[in-house]
């Protein structure tokens, strides 16, 4: 098995990536959303896998995901609440690393109110066999409330629908950030 078929469990993101290349699809013009630009790593991982809508609150964020020169790539700086006012077609995947942006101001955070919007917006869009992950935080106040939030909606979804999966590092100290995965299993 080469290393492109391995998942990397070493840490939430690594995870995420390696799941989104296992299901990456000979399919062309795919689309995916990054809900939380950040300094652009979620993005420019998609963008290898095709075309990126990529939301940010904050112009620092949006302004160094810019710098890495990606072309196939729509900056959004809004809310990740208001996807539905930017996307009006399906997409393949999505990932949300909440939180704050790392080296940024961590007062401006993702809050619970704003992420369940915008995952349910993402529910919406998702195609079948498409998967959103969402990397969560629980070791900051706002991160412990959206996971709360989050795990309460999740639970609930239609198991005929969705897969959902948590895949928690358990050995790990200070709260580590985890993922869960959404795969959408029919319309």
């Amino acid at each position: 098995m080469g290393k492109e078929n391995n998942i990397d469990f070493t840490n939430a993101i690594t995870l995420v990536h390696s799941l989104f290349k296992q299901k990456k699809s000979n399919i062309m013009n795919q689309i995916f959303l990054d809900g939380t630009c950040g300094k652009g790593n979620d993005t420019k991982f998609l963008s290898s896998l095709g075309y990126v809508y990529s939301f940010d609150i904050q112009i620092n964020a949006i302004k160094v995901a810019k710098e890495l020169k990606l072309t196939n790539v729509s900056y959004i700086m809004d809310c990740h609440s208001k996807i539905g006012n930017y996307i009006n077609e399906n997409i393949d995947g999505a990932i949300f690393n909440l939180g704050y942006l790392p080296g940024g101001d961590k007062k401006i955070t993702t809050k619970k109110e704003t992420t369940l919007l915008a995952i349910k917006c993402v529910l919406e869009l998702l195609k079948v066999r498409g998967l959103l992950c969402v990397i969560i935080y629980p070791g900051h106040e706002n991160g412990k409330e959206e996971e709360i939030v989050l795990l309460n909606y999740l639970k609930e979804l239609n198991q005929k629908e969705f897969n959902i999966v948590i895949i928690n590092f358990i050995n790990r100290i200070n709260n580590s950030p985890y993922p869960i995965i959404i795969e959408r299993l029919k319309e």
